[in-house]
């Protein structure tokens, strides 16, 4: 009945809480700290962001293919991103995290938007969709629509639309 099914949702959620946390917690310490790294992320400006090649390779199927495709040398692999640094760190908290905090200029939803569908993140393609699609006003409703075109189509783009 569905008391029972109730129930064992609850059930379910509760046990389940700790091992989330620690999950969250941790990935957050990585973010901080990031041990070890094995690699770098350069944005354009120059400015590079050590991180860790499985944990940007769990997260995205085309940044691990970008990995594979890196040349094998004694140097530190290292990937160029093409965006400004401010969305390339936000892209990586996003990534080690979950966590998507991009307002800190004002034209990062819109690039953060181009890397997310670029790196094939759902949840940070909807995410920048929906910010933009909420940024909207009289002023800048033409070019919003026009930088969204290209994602219309993007099932994780349905709600800005």
């Amino acid at each position: 009945n569905g008391m029972q099914e109730f129930v064992g949702i609850l059930e379910y959620e509760v046990l389940q809480a700790p091992a989330s946390d620690l999950v969250m917690n941790t990935a957050s310490r990585m973010w901080e700290l990031r041990p070890f790294p094995d690699a770098e992320l350069v944005a354009a400006g120059g400015r590079s962001f050590e991180v860790h090649r499985s944990v940007l390779a769990a997260a995205s199927v085309q940044l691990r293919q970008a990995w594979e495709n890196l040349p094998m040398t004694s140097a530190t692999p290292a990937l160029q991103i093409d965006a400004p640094q401010e969305t390339v760190e936000a892209l990586l908290r996003f990534i080690y995290t979950g966590v998507d905090e991009t307002n800190t200029t004002p034209g990062e939803p819109l690039e953060m938007l181009r890397l997310a569908h670029q790196y094939g993140l759902p949840n940070l393609v909807r995410s920048s969709a929906t910010r933009l699609a909420n940024s909207m006003q009289r002023q800048n409703a033409v070019s919003l629509v026009r930088a969204l075109r290209p994602y219309r189509d993007h099932p994780a783009c349905e709600l800005a639309w």
